[in-house]
């Protein structure tokens, strides 16, 4: 398999993952929700929970990475794109985007850019 082939099954999977884990952290919030009563509280655990999943899923099958990939790591990775698409997501507004419209174009550069950065720095 070519490395370009690689990259793009490893993008893939790394969305899929994301898919997945935003599944979990949804499920995970609504159960909460009910047994907390705090929406902000059970939406932390639920992102807890959702990096997670997804960092198992792409430890085992999206980059096939041995056990010595950090979840501090991972964990920060997302910490990191986090506030980086907060940071665009202001940026955006500011140019005149709506909300809706700067989100979703923040998103989809945050997901690009986190998967080289936990390509390279969690599972290198």
């Amino acid at each position: 398999m070519g490395h370009e082939a690689l990259i793009d099954r490893r993008i893939i999977g790394f969305i899929f993952a994301g898919g997945v884990a935003t599944l979990f952290n949804y499920g995970t919030f609504l159960s909460l929700l009910q047994v907390l009563g705090s929406p902000l509280l059970a939406s932390a655990l639920g992102y807890c929970a959702g990096i997670g999943i997804s960092f198992l899923i792409n430890r085992l099958f999206v980059f096939r990475a041995s056990k010595r990939a950090s979840f501090f790591r991972y964990s920060l990775s997302y910490m990191l794109a986090l506030l980086f698409q907060l940071a665009l997501l202001l940026l955006f507004i500011s140019l005149g985007l709506s909300p809706q419209a700067g989100n979703a174009v923040a998103i989809a550069i945050v997901v690009v850019l986190n998967f080289f950065l936990v390509r390279r720095i969690v599972f290198s």
